[in-house]
């Protein structure tokens, strides 16, 4: 049997089959009836393998040609308040200096993005911590709205921030709700890992400062997901995702959450460093908080979920291929306080992936995205073969961060993105058998999606 074309789970009975270009999970109940149709199932995934390659070439030819963009993040912050143990920025300045993009870059970048891309859905203010300018973050939400209510473009971005939460206050509630801003906030988990993790430059705990600015965001209705970094500390305290999960649920209601991995490299020596020490624990971690959130989803009204698990379940569902390990620079673009580009915020002052400067003549190059930067997976001969090679996806920055090159895979993160897709796999295909179990799945799945 040709293992590219489905994926066998031998352990569970009854066993199922998923087939990786159809998206089609099979229960066997007569091993010979399968095998029977083995050869049609062959038959019928290679020729839609064929219409993928072509649909996924004419989509990357389409890209080069984009007159739209995604995402828009300003890097409007160059410092932070906080030093937390991980952060991959140096503490906010990428190794830099302390700054903040000054309105007359910010105003020429937005001018001059529009010039290329007459609509862009979201823009979004990284640091740093953002709300250490929130001044500026204001003239540029009042800037972009003004434009649009002249007619200069055609439609409203949304605006987001991305925030540590220790920065809320009335004025700044006042901008959030003028502008209809959403937030990700980040925090680790309860007190006694986040503090840990998320330390102040000046004070002791981060906790209760976050959390009462989260409880101000719900009392004023500001629309806000959270975004907590799993990390090996968590591990040793036996604090699993699903107990993060099951926290941010009782404190703060149904709000989206995202848990990646924390990002290390491999050659480091970090105590909370996962791969490649750590890693089946993690796998253990992910998988079990998948078999539990799922069991709320057809169990309850109020399901739990996280970024990867529903990111799988919406794409299996709806049959949605994913040609691009990420999108960094394929539907998004990041401009630095000192407006270099680069394909996403995580990459700011890494030489090796800055595009161009805002200010150069030669912006229309980005209108025509350079492939060197673009993760497409006909790249990499492992995602060739790979059985989950259309669903999958990942952070590129955390590729390169790993394994400190350009251009490569990381094989922990390889595991670790199939064992969690192969779990969901295994759970959609129990459930599908049992029409309540999976009707009701379907009703919770438009919950989640008021989530996101």
């Amino acid at each position: 049997m040709n293992s590219k074309y489905y994926k066998l789970i031998p352990d569970f009975e009854p066993k199922l089959v998923f087939l990786s270009n159809s998206f089609n999970i099979y229960k066997i109940e007569n091993k010979n009836n399968f095998l029977i149709n083995l050869k049609k199932f062959i038959k019928e995934e290679t020729k839609l393998e064929k219409t993928y390659i072509r649909n996924i070439e004419q989509s990357i030819n389409n890209n080069r040609k984009r007159n739209s963009l995604h995402r828009l993040v300003l890097g409007i912050s160059n410092s932070c308040n906080f030093n937390c143990a991980y952060c991959y920025a140096n503490q906010g300045n990428y190794g830099d200096k302390d700054a903040y993009m000054n309105y007359s870059i910010a105003k020429q970048t937005i001018d001059r993005m529009y010039s290329l891309f007459p609509e862009i859905e979201v823009v979004q203010f990284f640091g740093g911590e953002p709300f250490l300018v929130f001044e500026e973050i204001e003239k540029v939400c009042d800037y972009i709205t003004g434009i649009y209510r002249n007619g200069i473009i055609k439609s409203l971005p949304k605006f987001r921030i991305t925030t540590n939460g220790s920065i809320i206050n009335d004025t700044i509630l006042k901008i959030l709700k003028k502008y209809n801003i959403g937030l990700t906030v980040s925090i680790d988990g309860s007190p006694e890992i986040n503090d840990k993790l998320r330390r102040p430059k000046i004070g002791q705990s981060s906790s209760s400062i976050i959390e009462e600015n989260i409880y101000k965001l719900l009392k004023n209705g500001i629309h806000f997901e959270i975004e907590a970094t799993f990390t090996n500390y968590h591990i040793n305290e036996n604090i699993s995702i699903w107990d993060t999960l099951q926290y941010f649920q009782k404190k703060f209601g149904s709000v989206g959450v995202h848990i990646p991995p924390v990002s290390a490299p491999l050659t480091a020596d970090l105590p909370w460093k996962i791969f490649p020490k750590s890693l089946e624990q993690c796998i253990g971690n992910y998988t079990e908080c998948i078999d539990k959130c799922i069991k709320t989803w057809i169990n309850s009204d109020t399901p739990i979920t996280f970024s990867f698990l529903d990111r799988y379940i919406f794409a299996l569902i709806n049959k949605h291929i994913k040609p691009y390990l990420c999108s960094a620079y394929v539907d998004t673009l990041a401009v630095w306080y000192n407006g270099d580009i680069y394909p996403c915020f995580m990459f700011f002052g890494n030489e090796n992936y800055k595009i161009v400067n805002i200010f150069s003549s030669q912006l229309d190059g980005l209108k025509s995205p350079d492939n060197n930067y673009i993760y497409s997976k006909d790249k990499f001969n492992k995602c060739k073969t790979c059985w989950a090679r259309w669903i999958c996806d990942t952070c590129v920055r955390g590729i390169v961060m790993a394994t400190q090159k350009k251009g490569c895979l990381d094989e922990n993160l390889c595991n670790l993105n199939k064992a969690i897709i192969e779990r969901v796999i295994l759970n959609l295909g129990m459930i599908r058998v049992e029409k309540t179990m999976w009707n009701r799945l379907l009703e919770n799945i438009k919950r989640v999606k008021g989530l996101r």
